[in-house]
């Protein structure tokens, strides 16, 4: 028993080394929402993103997915659309627009077919984690009979 007790060690001290390899920082943005009346039924959007800061290559922002949940006064609760927009500054970097399927009070997932990078410092690559990312969501909410009620969450991250 005693000739495995430096094996183990050693193995165990080989998996804390290779499992503390930390490549990046996950991280989400806070949940956000918007809203809007119509017909005095309410009609809401919440959204938030999913990312990481590189700890390999400072200064590095990868987007790894988008999720939201529209929610519904109206009848038609299965022809909604939400169109997503990720801004570097003026540069758009990652666009998607939602099938108009979209049904209320279900979770979806917008992911990059390719990664979605963006800086994390400021203009001149101080490191105060200052980034010029700005992220647009847009619900668009169907409303038969009439003209679609939507809102815009609009968010500096």
């Amino acid at each position: 028993m005693k000739r495995w007790t430096p094996l183990a060690g050693v193995l165990t001290a080989g998996a804390l080394v290779l499992g503390s390899a930390v490549p990046a920082s996950a991280a989400q943005t806070p949940n956000m929402h918007c809203q809007t009346v119509l017909s005095a039924k309410l009609y809401e959007l919440t959204t938030y993103a999913d990312y990481d800061d590189d700890v390999v290559a400072p200064g590095i922002r990868r987007w790894n997915f988008f999720r939201f949940m529209v929610h519904g006064g109206g009848l038609d609760r299965r022809s909604n659309n939400v169109n997503i927009q990720l801004l570097e500054g003026s540069r758009l970097v990652y666009e998607y627009e939602s099938p108009d399927s979209l049904e209320f009070n279900r979770w979806y997932v917008a992911r990059p077919s390719s990664p979605v990078h963006t800086k994390s410092w400021g203009p001149e690559g101080e490191h105060d984690h200052r980034t010029n990312d700005v992220l647009r969501v847009e619900a668009i909410f169907d409303y038969a009979g009439g003209p679609d009620p939507s809102c815009i969450v609009l968010k500096k991250m």
